[in-house]
């Protein structure tokens, strides 16, 4: 396997900006005193092995370590070379947004009375579920749906660690337009798994599983809750993102206090269907607060202006664009 160094120089044009963000991520490693996490993540760039995470895994039969973050004591799984060895590495994933949404977290709660309801729309093993609970403390009201068996075991499991039983539903299962069946195509990231919209296997997919899905509407429904008690949603689902919004219509028609934290990916929609996201979200009374593009040589993200909704078409080749609105 190459290692990143020698891609690099392999591109001369990449030789700046890579210097510049591995900075950056040591950087913030050594902050939390990961030294061990320093000299693996060197040995990976340099030759594609992480010897640290392969030392800790001989630590840890299952696959899962446990550590102290800023969003609360968390599980994370060692054999996922995505989120959880994130994680591990700098105590916080996709930075920029990170922080924004904590912010606006922070906003929305001064604007409303009372309880905070929250949908987390693939949940992954819970790190913004965490991040929002730490910041809304016994206000929030959270409904968190998980299709993967192995995350949402660990989504239970860091759930329970930082007594939010009581607060939290989980939902095994994906979010549509309406419900149904589908098939969930698993990455070699697990923050990467994705619905793929017409049933298929995704390129890059290790195996498929078959899953159940509900909308946001049936879930509302089945619990007696109205779409105006909805304040924040917030969902991460590799080009799946139109079904999403079109089976959660009446929160984006209500006429109350919302947070919206979506990534888009725009590349994987096509023409007809991303100027339909757009008009959908454009409709909703929500406005942008943050864009931030993640480019692979962008660690921490990069803010790029929108200022309309419509501007996302200038992204149209972009892989990964976190958008974060309010209403």
């Amino acid at each position: 396997m190459k290692g990143k160094v020698q891609r690099a120089v392999e591109a001369p044009q990449f030789i700046y900006p890579y210097v510049r963000n591995r900075w950056r991520e040591i950087a913030t490693m050594a902050h939390e005193d990961n030294f061990g996490e320093i000299v693996g993540y060197i040995t990976e760039e340099a030759v594609g092995e992480d010897l640290y995470f392969e030392r800790l895994g001989k630590r840890a039969p299952d696959g899962i370590v446990s550590r102290s973050l800023p969003c609360g004591e968390m599980y994370l799984d060692i054999t996922d070379p995505g989120l959880s060895r994130r994680l591990l590495r700098y105590g916080v994933h996709e930075k920029t947004s990170s922080r924004i949404y904590r912010r606006e977290l922070r906003r929305l709660a001064d604007d409303i009375d009372g309880e905070i309801t929250i949908l987390e729309l693939g949940a992954n093993i819970g790190y913004f579920l965490l991040m929002a609970a730490a910041v809304l403390g016994e206000r929030a009201r959270i409904y968190a749906i998980e299709p993967y068996p192995r995350n949402l075991d660990i989504l239970k499991k860091n759930v329970e660690r930082n007594d939010l039983d009581g607060r939290t539903e989980i939902i095994e299962g994906a979010v549509g337009a309406e419900p149904g069946s589908g098939v969930l195509n698993v990455m070699p990231e697990s923050n990467w798994h994705a619905v793929a919209p017409d049933g298929g296997v995704r390129t890059g997919a290790v195996e498929t599983l078959d899953i159940d899905i509900q909308c946001v509407e049936t879930l509302l429904s089945e619990r007696d809750l109205e779409p105006e008690i909805v304040n924040v949603v917030r969902f991460d689902v590799e080009g799946y993102e139109d079904n999403i919004l079109a089976g959660m219509q009446s929160v984006l028609d209500a006429d109350s206090p919302l947070l919206c934290y979506i990534e888009l990916h725009p590349v994987l929609l096509d023409d007809d269907t991303l100027e339909w996201v757009i008009e959908t979200l454009a409709e909703s009374g929500l406005s942008v607060v943050s864009a931030v593009d993640y480019e692979p040589i962008d660690w921490d993200g990069k803010p790029v202006p929108l200022p309309e909704f419509s501007d996302i078409w200038n992204y149209r080749e972009t892989g990964s664009l976190e958008v974060i609105a309010r209403r």
